[in-house]
C-alpha cells in the first residue's frame, strides 16, 4: 500500500493508508521526499514526453505513470491530506509553506474543470448538471461490499464532491496557520458555499414513498446485479415498475415497456424477491425471469418505493433538536431516519454517508439520522462487519468512533428486534469497540 504500489505510484493507496503509516511508523522523511515529487509533477512537468497541462493540475499517478488530467479529485486530495497529516502528527509548518501555492492551484484548477476524458460520469443528469461541484469520477468508493459498477455509480460523484470540499478547506486552514488573512477569509467563504451546495445536492431527506431504482443489461453481457436498498428502518413496499427485455428510459427520466420483447412475470418475481426487505439484490437473467426475445441483449430495470418504519414524518415537519443535544449523543430510538447521503437516483452507501460525518458537514438537524442509517446499514447488510470499501475504511471508524457508536449500536439493535447477544450482531460491537481502544490508545 505504498505509494509505489503495482508501480504505478497511485496516490488512492497512500491516501487510504497514510494517517496509519504515520501511528506506525517514523515516516517524515518519505513523505516529505513523496510531496516534494508532488510539488514538481504539478502541470505536467514530471513528464517532458507528455503535453503540456494547466499548471496547476495533478495525475491520479505520482511521479506520473497513467491518467492524464483531470482526474477524480479523489485522488490528488492525497497531496493536502498528507501535508495536513504532517502538520498535525509532526508539527511540520515548514511542509505548509513548501507546498501552500501548488495546493492552492489545485484546488483553483479544480473549480475550472468541466470535462474529463478517464472519468466517468453519474447516470442521473441532476448531479451533473450542477455547477461548483466535480460530478465526474474514475472509481469511487472501490472494493465495496455491493458489485463493482454499482458502488462506482452510488458513490463516485459524492466523493469527488467531498474531496474537493477537503482541498477548500485545507487551503483555508493552511492560510490561517501561515498567517494569510485574505487568503484565509476567501477560502472560507468558498469552503462554507462549498457545503451548502454539497448538502443541498447530497443529503437525502428519505420519507415513506421514497423510490429506489436501477438498471443493468444481462450478467452474461458485462451487466452487474442491481441492489435496491432502503434507508434506516424503512423495507420495500411497492413494486413502481419491473421488466426484462428492451424497456427504454431512465432512473430520473422513468421508464417504458417495450412491447416487443418484455418478459411477462417481471414484476410477480421482483414483487417476491424484494417485498418486505430492507435491500434487495437482482440479478439480470434469462434463467431467471425467462428470454422473452432471443439473440437480443436485455436489460432489467426495476423501480420500487420504500415504507414503513416507526413513523414516516418529513424533515420539514421535525422539531429542531433540544439546545442540550449534541453531535456525540446517540439517536433516540423512537425517532425515524429520514435524513442519510446519497447521489441523486442511486442507493446509499457507507462511504457517502461515513465521510461527511468524519468531515463534520452534516448539519444539526441531521446528524442523528445520518449516524443511525450508517449502522443500521452495516447491522442490516453484513451484521459482522464494517463493509465500506478502500476509501470508505478511511472514514466509517472515525466518523462512528466520534458519534459513540458502541451507543448508537445497542440502540440499532432494540430497533431492529435484534437478541443483544445474537453472535454476529455481538461481534460487530466487540470489534467495533476494540477498534476504537485502539484508536484512542494512539491518540486520546
Amino acid at each position: 500500500s505504498l505509494p509505489t504500489h503495482a508501480n504505478q505510484n497511485n496516490q488512492g493507496d497512500a491516501h487510504g493508508t497514510a494517517e496509519t503509516a504515520m501511528l506506525s511508523l517514523f515516516v517524515p522523511s518519505f513523505y516529505t521526499k513523496w510531496m516534494q515529487d508532488m510539488k514538481d509533477s504539478q502541470g505536467m512537468r514530471g513528464c517532458p514526453a507528455c503535453k503540456s497541462a494547466p499548471p496547476g493540475s495533478l495525475s491520479s499517478t505520482i511521479p506520473y505513470a497513467k491518467h492524464f488530467p483531470p482526474v477524480d479529485p479523489t485522488w490528488p486530495a492525497n497531496y493536502y491530506d498528507i501535508v495536513n497529516l504532517m502538520f498535525e502528527y509532526h508539527n511540520d509548518i515548514d511542509i505548509v509553506k513548501t507546498h501552500y501555492g501548488p495546493i492552492k492551484a489545485y484546488v483553483d484548477y479544480m473549480q475550472t474543470v468541466t470535462s474529463c476524458s478517464s472519468c466517468r460520469s453519474p447516470t442521473d443528469s441532476r448531479t451533473q448538471a450542477v455547477s461548483g461541484l466535480p460530478w465526474y469520477y474514475m472509481n469511487g468508493d472501490w472494493m465495496e461490499y455491493c458489485p463493482t459498477a454499482l458502488e462506482l455509480a452510488a458513490s463516485g460523484p459524492l466523493l469527488s464532491s467531498f474531496h474537493y470540499y477537503l482541498g477548500v478547506n485545507a487551503v483555508a486552514k493552511f492560510a490561517n496557520v501561515l498567517g494569510r488573512p485574505d487568503d484565509a477569509a476567501r477560502y472560507s467563504q468558498l469552503a462554507a458555499n462549498t457545503l451548502e451546495l454539497f448538502n443541498k445536492v447530497y443529503l437525502a431527506n428519505s420519507t415513506q414513498g421514497d423510490t429506489t431504482c436501477g438498471s443493468s443489461v444481462e450478467l452474461r453481457k458485462g451487466g452487474h446485479p442491481i441492489l435496491l436498498s432502503c434507508v434506516s428502518d424503512q423495507v420495500i413496499g411497492r413494486v413502481v415498475f419491473a421488466a426484462f427485455g428492451t424497456p427504454t428510459g431512465s432512473c430520473s427520466a422513468g421508464f417504458h415497456r417495450n412491447p416487443a420483447c418484455d418478459a411477462a412475470n417481471a414484476s410477480t418475481i421482483v414483487e417476491t424477491a424484494c417485498m418486505g426487505k430492507h435491500t434487495c439484490l437482482l440479478k439480470a437473467s434469462d434463467s431467471i425471469f425467462g428470454d422473452p426475445c432471443p439473440h437480443t441483449i436485455k436489460t432489467l430495470a426495476v423501480q420500487v418505493t420504500c415504507s414503513g418504519g416507526s413513523t414516516t414524518t418529513s424533515s420539514s415537519s421535525r422539531p429542531p433538536p433540544p439546545p442540550s443535544s449534541s453531535p456525540s449523543s446517540p439517536p433516540s430510538s423512537s425517532s425515524p431516519s429520514v435524513h442519510c447521503y446519497r447521489t441523486p437516483g442511486q442507493m446509499a452507501t457507507q462511504a457517502v454517508n461515513a465521510a461527511p460525518l468524519h468531515a463534520g458537514m452534516v448539519p444539526g438537524h441531521a446528524q442523528a439520522d445520518v449516524v443511525r442509517w450508517l449502522v443500521g446499514d452495516i447491522v442490516n447488510t453484513s451484521n459482522t462487519h464494517i463493509t465500506a470499501g478502500f476509501i470508505g475504511a478511511k472514514y466509517v471508524l472515525p466518523a462512528l468512533t466520534r458519534y459513540r457508536t458502541s451507543e448508537t449500536f445497542h440502540e440499532r439493535g432494540r430497533l431492529i428486534e435484534q437478541p443483544r447477544c445474537e453472535m454476529g450482531y455481538c461481534a460487530t460491537v466487540i470489534k467495533l469497540l476494540l477498534l476504537m481502544f485502539w484508536r484512542l490508545a494512539l491518540f486520546p
